[in-house]
């Protein structure tokens, strides 16, 4: 998941790529980059809960893909959406075999 957050922090790096204010550019980069800080909070918050953080991250990857319309191109599912629902899927299949053993 980590990862993907750094994925998503590199999109919002074009937000210092205008000619306006380093202050602006900065907010620019916070506001383009508040899906990632949504992630970082709720797995900070769920880090020693891997059941919750899955179904956690499947929600907000289903809130985006209907927000950011990514179910109308398919590259774009594949790439903003389907990572971190897949991720979310492995955290609630990790919680299901550590709780079985």
């Amino acid at each position: 998941m980590f990862f993907y957050i750094i994925f998503l922090l590199l999109f919002a790096l074009d937000a210092f790529s205008t000619p306006q204010p380093l202050w602006d550019q900065f907010l620019d980069f916070i506001i383009h980059g508040l899906p990632s800080w949504i992630l970082i909070i709720v797995l900070a918050i769920t880090w020693k809960k891997p059941f919750l953080a899955g179904i956690s991250v499947i929600i907000l990857s289903s809130l985006g893909m209907i927000f950011f319309s990514t179910y109308q191109h398919l590259s774009g599912f594949f790439v903003v959406t389907l990572p971190p629902m897949l991720i979310g899927l492995s955290f609630i299949i990790y919680d299901k075999m550590i709780k079985d053993n």
